[in-house]
């Protein structure tokens, strides 16, 4: 009832509010205190609770109100910027809230990579040079395209004929001690130097100044610019912001099929001290191989579309070649040397044959993105510890994309 009345009533939140405080400061200052002041104030704090127990009128809520405050006025000591000791409480609380929420439930996570795609996206980029008709949008665009989406506009002209020469550094454009903001890239074309904003992942490759092949990535040959031509004209989008669940994991395994965030700590082959997230493909004691068909086999048993996690992943049309950021199954080395010449980053699965059993304890992923992932196909170690699985992901709240919201596959 209490609750009921505090909703309707101002006075009634008020009270409680004064009764609260003067409990707080009295718990706080009750070893300094004299037993006589710590008891009459108790006394009317506990009239107050009587108060609003019984339902109290407007007029006597506030009787209590006055002497109560004069009690607290009375014997409670002051304190020296009670306004500033409010807000930094007020902040010591949120950001104790915070971070339990964080280590405890739900882990903020940037994907900047591509080895999820199209599941979740990383950090992609459209490269407009080819089209004459393209124009960097308005500062409002710009704002509402960023806010909404992650979408940034990157464009550098060609002020004199010159040529790249091949480097590129990242500096701050505000720099506030260990604090680096507002990245970037600086390069040089004929003894020019240019500056355009970094994206935050390989920013080379998202300005267009690599050139993707199918399968591979190998750095564009030192090109010649003529004066107006666009060295770099683009957009690049951030990766998906998701938060990661914590909380599955206290209660059972991982199952396979699901998308599982891990930390790399030490692993031979990956990011140190970095996390990754893949889909969970084999488990503990279970042998795994690569069949030709691009399909992955289990203990002998070929996964397919109707098995949990891999609706999308083997949805692939097998008369097409794979393609980077499309589902095109798991490729092992002679079917990646069938398409592209060499059998790509599949050391551990060189062909359908070979078949790896996964440690105890340990667990095997692979990315989404086929053509674009380093997974277990090519750590030295292809399982790793499953302590070091953190949660599963859960839902991508920003950008407001085709992906935002909960996660179902």
């Amino acid at each position: 009832m209490l609750f009921i009345r505090a909703f309707f009533s101002k006075t009634v939140r008020q009270a409680k509010d004064l009764n609260d405080q003067v409990l707080k400061i009295l718990n706080h200052q009750r070893d300094i205190l004299p037993e006589r002041n710590v008891l009459e104030l108790q006394q009317a704090i506990a009239g107050m609770n009587q108060a609003l127990a019984s339902g109290a009128n407007t007029a006597a809520l506030k009787s209590q109100m006055t002497a109560l405050e004069e009690s607290a006025n009375k014997w409670l000591k002051g304190y020296s910027y009670p306004g500033l000791r409010d807000w930094v409480d007020t902040i010591v609380v949120a950001g104790s809230v915070a971070i339990a929420f964080r280590t405890f439930f739900f882990q903020p996570m940037v994907i900047p990579t591509g080895s999820a795609q199209p599941t979740f996206n990383g950090i992609t980029h459209v490269d407009y040079r080819q089209d004459a008709s393209w124009k960097t949008p308005g500062v409002p665009k710009r704002v509402w395209d960023y806010c909404i989406y992650g979408i940034t506009y990157h464009e550098a002209i060609a002020r004199a004929d010159g040529q790249w020469d091949g480097r590129l550094e990242i500096v701050p454009r505000i720099g506030l001690g260990p604090l680096k903001l507002n990245k970037q890239a600086v390069f040089r074309v004929g003894g020019e130097e240019y500056r355009v904003s970094a994206p935050d992942e390989n920013a080379v490759l998202h300005l267009g100044l690599l050139e993707t092949v199918e399968g591979q990535r190998m750095p564009k040959p030192l090109r010649y610019f003529k004066t107006g031509q666009p060295i770099v004209r683009c957009l690049v989008q951030t990766g998906d912001h998701l938060l990661v669940n914590r909380i599955t994991y206290n209660f059972r395994r991982p199952h396979r099929g699901e998308t599982i965030v891990f930390r790399s700590e030490e692993h031979p082959g990956m990011t140190r001290n970095t996390h990754y997230i893949k889909r969970l493909i084999a488990l503990p004691n279970e042998r795994v191989r690569i069949g030709d068909d691009r399909h992955v086999y289990i203990n002998g048993r070929r996964l397919e579309t109707n098995d949990f996690g891999f609706e999308n992943v083997y949805s692939f049309d097998p008369k097409l070649p794979p393609r980077a950021d499309h589902y095109s199954g798991h490729l092992n080395g002679k079917t990646w040397a069938k398409h592209f010449g060499t059998p790509g980053p599949t050391g551990n699965f060189p062909d359908e044959r070979t078949e790896i059993t996964i440690r105890p304890g340990h667990y095997l992923t692979f990315g989404d993105n086929t053509l674009n992932s380093a997974d277990s196909r090519d750590w030295p170690e292809p399982d790793f510890p499953g302590g070091q699985v953190v949660g599963k992901e859960s839902l991508v709240f920003w950008p407001f994309s085709e992906r935002w919201g909960s996660s179902r596959r």
